[in-house]
């Protein structure tokens, strides 16, 4: 077989088992890989070789590893190798620590200093006033978003959707995006949040501009930060625990249908900590 045929026969036979959000970043990964190496023949340190060319950072080489690795594995019980190469390569220790946060300050240092473009911009703000994941920004479409009410529908973990609030006061950042994302979009395009090229943002891409904004901060600055960010500014400004984990749309929040119910009393609280807070930063 063939790197495309070895990479959809794994997929294939993996695809109850892989979330429906990682298979296309399998796919991509395996893929290429697959265009710089004979995925039967590469050697151990050829792929150590490859990790350390397209990876930065800890969590993203570790993301990378576990990709091949589940890959090999997979060619290792069909016999098709003989040596895994990924069996002497070890992930990288992460140290355990309270997760990292960012500030109102540095949040506005990253907005108005960064040569990012302005779709990474707006995706760091909507992220930091919403609490959103990575995936579910990438997710996100341009319909999911009311501007009326300020608020957004979010497909999280498990296909399950909820519906997020965000700040009166970034709409104009959003608008901006939109009227700039107007010029760019490739047609068809439903993705809120688009690259250079016109179509979907991918993680990849993704976290090469978070991984160029840590260069700038002097510390890894990677999006789950931003998360952790509004929890922990969510709490400091008066939002009790079980209101903040109902907007990061943890698992044991029950949900009734495909839209977590706000109530009155959840956005009153959210709207008091988030549009109320201190205007300290020029958004976009």
């Amino acid at each position: 077989m063939n790197n495309n045929e070895l990479i959809e026969s794994f997929l294939d036979y993996y695809s109850k088992r892989l979330a429906k959000s990682s298979i296309p970043e399998y796919r991509r990964d395996l893929t290429r890989l697959g265009k710089r190496h004979d995925l039967l023949l590469i050697t151990p340190k050829q792929l150590q070789d490859y990790i350390n060319l397209v990876t930065v950072g800890k969590r993203l080489t570790n993301r990378k590893l576990s990709v091949f690795r589940t890959f090999y594995n997979y060619l290792e019980d069909q016999e098709l190798i003989e040596v895994n190469p990924t069996k002497k390569i070890r992930s990288l220790k992460i140290s355990k620590h309270l997760p990292k946060t960012i500030n109102d300050s540095t949040y506005g240092d990253i907005i108005q200093k960064s040569d990012s473009d302005l779709s990474i911009l707006t995706m760091i703000t909507v992220m930091y006033h919403t609490g959103i994941r990575l995936e579910e920004a990438i997710k996100l479409n341009v319909v999911d978003i009311d501007h009326s009410k300020h608020q957004m529908k979010v497909t999280g973990k498990g296909d399950k959707q909820r519906v997020v609030l965000y700040p009166e006061k970034i709409e104009p950042s959003i608008q901006i995006y939109l009227e700039s994302r107007e010029k760019t979009v490739s047609p068809g395009e439903a993705a809120f949040f688009i690259d250079p090229k016109g179509v979907r943002y991918d993680r990849n891409g993704i976290e090469y501009a978070f991984h160029r904004i840590s260069k700038k901060l002097g510390f890894e600055f990677h999006p789950h930060i931003l998360r952790h960010s509004f929890a922990t500014n969510a709490i400091n400004r008066g939002m009790n625990l079980a209101e903040v984990q109902v907007l990061l749309g943890h698992e044991n929040i029950a949900t009734t249908g495909i839209y977590i119910h706000i109530t009155g009393s959840l956005e009153n609280s959210y709207r008091k900590a988030f549009e109320l807070a201190k205007k300290e930063i020029k958004e976009i």
